[in-house]
Order: C-alpha cells, then structure tokens, then sequence
C-alpha cells in the first residue's frame, strides 16, 4: 500500500465543456457529499456563462478556471483518436499544472465517475519520487502496454493523482508534446496514452477501487482484486453513459453496486433509471 500523510485540504479538478456538463454536475456533487474539506476547480473549456453560473451554485466550493489563449493554442498540436464521444477537452490535463497554478496536488476527475467514498483517503497519498499516481482497465492494462512499449502496466486516466509541482518544475508540458509528436502513429485514446508514456516508471499504483469501470462490474464479470463493496469512484467511461436512456437495463452483473450508484444519484437530484 502506498504511504500517506494528511492534508489540509483536498484539490480535486473536473474539466467541462458543454457535452460533459450533465455528468460533471453529477461528480461534483458526488465528490462534495462523500468528502470532506474539498475544494473543487472546474476548468471551462466551453461551458456558457448559464452553466458556470449553474455550477458555481451548488456549492461555495467550487471556483471555475479559463484556459488562456496561449494553452488553447498549444492544444492545437494534439489531434483525437479513439471513440467519437471524447472531444479535444481531454488533452487539457495536459496542462492542469499551467491552468492551475496556485495548485501544487489534486485529484482529478474525469466528468463521467461518480465518488462514492471519501477522496480524502485518496488525496493522503504519498507519491514518493512519482509524478502521478493512478490505476489500470482490465481492457487495456496488457494492450496498451503492449503497443506503447511501456515498463510498467498501462493506467487509466479517468482518475489521477496529480503532483503538479513537480510537473511546473520540470516544464512537463514540452515533454508531453515531444512524445506526442513522435508516438502519435500508435495511439488510440488521446491523453491517456501520452500520460502513460511520459509517465512510465514514473506512476505510482493507487489501488483499483479509486477507478472501477463501468464495463469491469456491469457489462462484465471481471477480476478485479478488491469487493465491490469497496468501490470508491464508478467510471462510466466509453460511449454508453448512466444519463442515457434506460441504462439501468442494460446492467447484467452487480446490481447491487448499481443500486447503490442509483441511490447515491438520487440523493444529488438526478433520477436514474431502473433495472
């Protein structure tokens, strides 16, 4: 188990743009109900001025963050890949230690998980001498290590364990951009994959429970280590989302996770549907 120590206060960081704001409300509220002393920063990558407003009254908490111009451009350089559902918002994590410059440690979310238990456990986490720390996909942990030529197992990049002040100190983003450029060929989920690359024996295991994927416990009956009793965040990563139509149907293994996640839902104002 990773070492911790205790923090004053926990930095989380989702980014939005306007597809992702039905789900972002949702892990927000999420993160607020089953933590304590958190503080979240939104980064806007193109909400409209309603929907910031939207955000900033759920809680005093939460404190929304522009993408400069000169990082709007730099982002320019990176083109998608993968799903058709991930837009370019996704390779702003690239910059969360430009963009957020005050922040020296952070947890950040993607805007389709949902936390369930206390980020706080998470945010003690010592990263030792790493830059990030986060977890594996059954679906990729082999693959992508296989096809980036990776030394240690391929992560997810839905939930990170960031330590930005060591990515300030050694001006990450031109690494980013240098590996992008010559690894772009072999690609196929965006930042996830130069995360994964710049990153390599650089990453610190957090724990499985910290990001379990909607297709490990729903759609599949996956290995994964821990009890689904011990989940912390739900990743509804991949095309199919909770706030689609009749999700709840679709569910063939732990519906008692599900329920659990309905639940949570609920008590944050938004009505899943049922199995």
């Amino acid at each position: 188990m990773p070492a911790s120590i205790k923090p004053s206060a926990v930095h989380v960081a989702i980014i939005v743009d306007q597809n992702g704001i039905c789900g972002a409300k949702n892990t927000i509220k999420s993160a607020l109900l089953s933590s304590a002393q958190i503080s979240i920063n939104v980064i806007d990558i193109g909400i409209t001025e309603a929907q910031a407003q939207e955000l900033r009254g759920i809680s005093p908490h939460i404190t929304i963050a522009d993408v400069p111009a000169r990082f709007r451009s730099w982002l320019e350089n990176f083109s998608l890949r993968g799903y058709p559902h991930v837009s370019k918002a996704a390779y702003t994590k690239l910059l969360m230690h430009r963009i957020l410059a005050d922040v020296n440690k952070l947890i950040y979310l993607d805007s389709d998980t949902l936390v369930i238990d206390d980020l706080g456990k998470l945010f003690e986490v010592d990263f030792g001498e790493n830059h990030l720390g986060a977890t594996w996909t059954a679906t990729q942990v082999l693959a992508g290590k296989v096809r980036l030529g990776l030394q240690q197992r391929y992560f997810n990049s839905g939930v990170l364990l960031c330590d930005l002040e060591k990515w300030r100190k050694s001006n990450i983003e031109d690494e980013f951009l240098a590996w992008y450029q010559k690894n772009n060929h072999k690609m196929k989920f965006n930042d996830q994959e130069v995360l994964n690359g710049v990153f390599d024996k650089s990453n610190l295991e957090i724990g499985k429970k910290w990001n379990v994927s909607q297709r490990e416990v729903f759609f599949e009956s996956q290995e994964l280590g821990i009890d689904v009793e011990d989940v912390g965040v739900l990743h509804f990563n991949g095309p199919i989302k909770y706030w689609h139509p009749a999700y709840g149907k679709e569910i063939k293994y732990n519906a008692g996770l599900f329920l659990k996640a309905k639940a949570l839902l609920s008590d944050i104002g938004f009505e899943l549907a049922t199995i």
